[in-house]
């Protein structure tokens, strides 16, 4: 028998049909297009031979033969009745005892496995956006604009140019905490979204729909949401304009790549304020930190189990976010 620790769930939707290969923890390892047998890995790494056989002995069983022409391993028909038994985590799926030969894909190693999680340009490598950690994004534009100069200053009490930087991704942080509370509500979570020269602070996939979050520490400040702005200490900003560039740029994108229309809100959350007035600012919610898991909880149902996974599925992928062209 060949134990694997991997399992693998069909999805047909929005004219797609695709076996898809989880890891025990959920992890995407990858899918094969059902229409044409084709076989897409995760990061463009080869399978292991032992994925080959779930795969192949699940499309056997399903009546799929277009799959053995073209699997870059050769794996002949089983071998007896004998069946391997498929940690999934939660259900065992059991395939066929196959025999492959030692020509197929290599197991990838730790330094390839590392470069799938590098975005490469022009190539279907892919970063994954669910290891970023809240505020990873503003923590390094603080260092890259900290000198010797600047830590001087620092000593001196004087305000250098990388602190607002790091107070925002304090900020970033602390809100990270709160929706680290949502995963029990059904949504989960997106830190550091890069998006051309910024970023989205947070992107929510669950239950509710989808959610862009701008994140804004204001410590002792009182903050006004008006009719056309948000206002801090009585000064007019612009944070709802660019909290709904981003929830804009953000359905372009996720509908882009996932072939299907996605709305997107957004949210712009404050952080360290003393007082905040109003709840909507130019069509933009404005929260304080403990009122977002209320407002996650009573948000209507708009998406079910399975579109919030393909869609998740899509916006972790860093080349989701990179720009096509130009928009307006």
């Amino acid at each position: 028998m060949i134990p694997v620790k991997a399992h693998v769930v069909r999805w047909t939707r929005y004219g797609h049909d695709r076996l898809y290969v989880k890891g025990v923890n959920g992890s995407d390892r990858g899918y094969v297009d059902l229409r044409t047998g084709q076989p897409h890995p995760k990061g463009g790494l080869a399978w292991t031979d032992d994925i080959g056989v779930l795969v192949g002995g699940w499309l056997r069983e399903n009546g799929f033969t277009v799959y053995a022409a073209r699997w870059p391993t050769s794996v002949t028909s089983p071998v007896g009745p004998a069946s391997g038994s498929v940690d999934s985590g939660d259900t065992a799926v059991t395939g066929p005892r196959t025999e492959a030969t030692g020509t197929g894909p290599r197991p990838a190693t730790a330094q390839r496995q590392r470069e799938a999680r590098e975005p490469v340009k022009g190539s279907a490598v892919w970063g994954d956006l669910a290891q970023n950690k809240p505020g990873q994004a503003a923590l390094d534009a603080a260092r890259s604009r900290t000198t010797g100069w600047t830590r001087l200053g620092k000593l001196l009490g004087f305000r250098t140019r990388d602190v607002s930087w790091r107070v925002g991704a304090r900020g970033e942080r602390l809100v990270g905490r709160t929706l680290w509370w949502a995963r029990l509500l059904g949504w989960r979570t997106l830190h550091a979204v890069p998006l051309g020269r910024g970023d989205i602070d947070h992107v929510l996939i669950g239950p509710g729909g989808v959610l862009t979050v701008n994140t804004k520490h204001h410590r002792g400040a009182v903050v006004k949401a008006g009719r056309v702005a948000i206002f801090v200490r009585g000064e007019q900003t612009r944070y709802a304009e660019k909290a709904r560039y981003e929830a804009r740029r953000a359905a372009e994108l996720l509908t882009r790549a996932a072939g299907r229309h996605v709305d997107v809100d957004p949210l712009v959350v404050i952080v360290g304020a003393v007082g905040v007035r109003g709840r909507r600012a130019a069509g933009v919610r404005v929260l304080t930190r403990s009122g977002l898991l209320f407002h996650l909880l009573i948000r209507s149902r708009r998406l079910d189990r399975e579109t919030q996974d393909q869609l998740h599925d899509v916006a972790r992928r860093s080349t989701t976010w990179q720009r096509v062209g130009r928009t307006r």
